[in-house]
């Protein structure tokens, strides 16, 4: 079917049972390549069954991408480019952009759901026939545990994460020009997890976990089992935390800091005439040895006030540091420019997981 006043046509179109379209491909000329061999652009449409709920509405609908399509075509913002597997282009994205742009624990996460989620839900589509009903789908699939590949029901902050990772795919391939518009953008999303399903500490329970820290615990040390079979000797030994993941259980309760800002404290943030930290730092989540950078963003970039009884710890900690340094001389690996607060045995930053 041939538009005579347009320059577009449209075959294999689709309907459902009512005789409403559902989908379409549009054809648009593109003068021709150096051979004289006439070139085409094609395009599919889909409707949007959710919101075009007349016949009426879904003509117009292809009717109105059908003009899109040609004025792209003809002003040159179409590229034929739109035609990669979507699974092609969001690898290409997180070697091209992801990782020369972002931190490498953006590109981590952003890896790990391209990896896990988009491309074996639909990694399949072209980029330029992705659509928002394609989207819909996934993220109820995600919710209700039908994914391909597992049944795991993810909650709503993870669909949103998803949802907004593919879309910063998108608008690049927009900025590139590789298609004329992002699918992710006014899809309506359902509504954040409520905050009563974050898990966090009630006020006894942070009482009951501060008084635990000063709390001794044992370590039983057990050898191989005898030739008989029966056990070897057991040695209790009691210890208790450490000092300095004291502070940092305080820290983080009192004063709120993320555990990549605990790992990157200098001395030098803290101000203890004020009762001060100065926050302007953070640490790599996906990193053993704490690879430093800055903050979550700019309103992260804060100075925190701490309680005496913080303030008192922290004292406590410098003593037994300066101390613990005279004591282990030359092993000592700490840098001098970068005295940090939490450490490793040797003085080394300590590693993102010890926390944890």
């Amino acid at each position: 079917m041939t538009n005579s006043r347009r320059g577009y046509s449209v075959d294999r179109m689709k309907y459902d049972d009512k005789g409403w379209p559902v989908s379409c491909r549009i054809i648009v000329s593109n003068g021709r390549d150096g051979n004289g061999k006439q070139k085409r652009e094609f395009l599919t449409w889909h409707a949007n069954i959710e919101d075009e709920r007349t016949k009426k509405q879904r003509e117009k609908s292809y009717t109105a991408a059908a003009v899109k399509f040609e004025d792209d075509v003809k002003s040159g913002k179409y590229s034929s480019e739109g035609n990669i597997m979507l699974k092609d282009y969001l690898n290409e994205w997180l070697e091209s952009y992801v990782k020369r742009e972002l931190s490498s624990g953006s590109y981590a996460a952003c890896k790990t759901w391209i990896d896990r989620i988009l491309v074996p839900e639909l990694g399949h589509i072209r980029l330029k026939n992705l659509r928002k009903s394609d989207l819909r789908e996934l993220y109820y699939k995600m919710e209700d545990g039908a994914l391909t590949n597992n049944n795991r029901k993810y909650s709503q902050n993870t669909i949103r994460r998803v949802h907004q990772i593919l879309s910063s795919a998108l608008s690049t391939a927009v900025d590139n020009e590789i298609i004329s518009s992002n699918v992710c953008l006014g899809l309506k999303m359902h509504k954040k997890d409520k905050m009563a399903d974050v898990k966090h500490f009630e006020d006894d329970q942070a009482i009951a976990f501060l008084k635990s820290l000063d709390d001794p615990y044992h370590i039983i040390w057990r050898g191989r089992k005898c030739k008989d079979g029966s056990p070897s000797k057991e040695h209790v030994e009691e210890v208790r935390i450490q000092l300095q993941l004291k502070v940092m259980f305080y820290l983080a309760c009192f004063c709120g800091l993320r555990r990549g800002e605990l790992l990157t404290l200098t001395w030098s943030d803290v101000d203890f005439n004020k009762r001060t930290i100065d926050i302007t730092k953070s640490t790599e989540i996906d990193k053993s040895r704490g690879a430093s950078k800055g903050t979550k963003n700019d309103s992260s970039n804060r100075v925190v006030k701490m309680p005496p009884i913080c303030v008192d710890l922290l004292q406590e900690l410098k003593r037994e540091r300066a101390e613990y340094k005279d004591m282990m001389q030359d092993r000592w690996k700490g840098s001098p420019d970068n005295d940090l607060i939490f450490i490793r045995e040797d003085g080394a930053a300590m590693g993102i997981q010890t926390p944890t």
